[in-house]
């Protein structure tokens, strides 16, 4: 048990579990554009 690599398993547990999931909607948001935001009446905001 190195700590420098007890840290990096650590680390990657986390973005495995928290962070990779994010990722599906981060890349349908991105796919999206911005369109359904430029179509809106700026009397809205």
């Amino acid at each position: 048990g190195d700590p420098f690599y007890r840290a990096k398993l650590a680390t990657a547990r986390f973005y495995f579990a928290k962070l990779l999931p994010e990722t599906a909607g981060l890349i349908r948001s991105a796919r999206a554009g911005v369109k359904p935001l430029m179509e809106m009446d700026e009397a809205l905001f």
